[in-house]
């Protein structure tokens, strides 16, 4: 059974509501009840791998992957995340490269990062692996509901996350990291974005072309739209902007980091709700190796800049905080950070504009409307 939770969220006008959040479980399996033949199948492997008898799933979660908690008769609880049948041999392959390459990074982190909270990985093959259950609520869940202590710790134990996730050292290329030939070695393989067709089709070795590469996917875009002379006018020009911003960046802010991109923050970072400490970022499928200034990144559920920006955001969109809280929020990480690592804070303060670019460019698959937005937006930061 599908149960929703309310999570107390701020409209563009700085008005707190509260609104059904994401469901607890779409749905729930008990030992005894019937089942499909294919969910039977599932249980009995689960069964096998864990040595126990499977006393209980809950579907927590769909996207390229499907997430159950699971517990067995003995009260032990397991996440475990199963590829969906896509009906396609083409995505099929993808999901299953995401998957793989989501267990090296949490098996890498494991080994050379266990200082960041994130899940372990017990058992994994193609079309399955199981993980340690994290304890804690989701920011979406809890943040809005927390005093002022409570977020400030939350933030600043996402910013020293945040901080040893900067400082570790990975190859330098842009892409996905993948396991290499050598045991505990890494490769680099082209960025595999979601859906597919966001996927890179080479490895980068340079800001520049990434961002070309950004560019060029938006053009394609933009070509389709009815608008499309208009469109490639504004991308032009951005890019144009671009290149002017990365001219200016200093050299060692260009040196690459990893990040833990993809899913939204406030699904994936998990908080103790009774402290606001946080206990695991977890959905690592669409991490990526980039260029410091892109890895470098305030706290996204605290953003009201760029796409952010209740003037210029898509219609239906909810913030876990008041401008205002938001702004001293940011401020506090900033201080974190930069106490920590001055290299972090210069990357973050450098790129912030180039971040902001970037992130327009795949709100343009929303058509016209999105084009509207950010021709507003590059008016108020006279970039037309």
């Amino acid at each position: 059974m599908m149960k929703n939770i309310g999570v107390p969220v701020f409209d563009q006008y700085g008005i707190q509501h509260v609104v059904p959040g994401c469901p607890r479980s779409y749905e729930d399996w008990t030992l005894g009840e019937s089942t499909s033949r294919e969910h039977e199948r599932f249980v009995e492997s689960l069964e096998e791998a864990l040595c126990g008898v499977v006393y209980q799933t809950k579907l927590r979660g769909q996207n390229t992957h499907q997430t159950y908690e699971v517990m067995l008769e003995g009260g032990e609880v397991y996440v475990v995340q199963k590829s969906q049948n896509w009906g396609d041999a083409e995505k099929q392959t993808w999901a299953r490269n995401r998957a793989a390459c989501e267990t090296t990074i949490l098996e890498w982190l494991e080994q050379r990062a266990p200082i960041i909270p994130a899940p372990r990985v017990l058992y994994a093959i193609p079309d399955y692996s199981i993980l340690t259950k994290a304890p804690g609520k989701t920011l979406l869940e809890c943040f809005g509901g927390f005093d002022v202590h409570r977020k400030e710790t939350t933030i600043i134990s996402y910013a020293h996350i945040a901080v040893e996730l900067f400082q570790l050292e990975v190859p330098q290329r842009i892409g996905t990291l993948a396991r290499g030939s050598g045991k505990d070695a890494l490769a680099v393989v082209p960025r595999l974005g979601a859906p597919p067709a966001h996927s890179a089709d080479s490895v980068y070795d340079s800001l520049e072309a990434f961002v070309g590469y950004l560019f060029a996917c938006a053009r394609d875009v933009a070509f389709a739209m009815e608008t499309a002379a208009d469109a490639a006018d504004l991308l032009a020009k951005l890019e144009q902007r671009a290149a002017r911003v990365i001219a200016g960046l200093p050299a060692r802010a260009l040196r690459c980091a990893l990040m833990k991109d993809g899913g939204p923050a406030e699904s994936s970072v998990l908080v103790d709700e009774r402290t606001g400490v946080v206990t695991s970022v977890v959905d690592w499928a669409a991490h990526s190796v980039v260029p410091r200034v892109l890895a470098a990144e305030h706290p996204s559920w605290l953003r009201y800049d760029g796409v952010h920006d209740p003037a210029f955001a898509r219609g239906a969109k909810w913030w876990m905080a008041s401008p205002a809280e938001s702004a001293r929020l940011c401020g506090l990480f900033e201080q974190v950070v930069r106490s920590k690592s001055e290299i972090f804070y210069e990357a973050l303060v450098a790129g912030r504009e180039l971040r902001a670019i970037l992130e327009w460019l795949p709100q343009l698959v929303e058509g016209e409307h999105a084009c509207q937005r950010l021709r507003k937006w590059m008016q108020a930061t006279r970039i037309l």
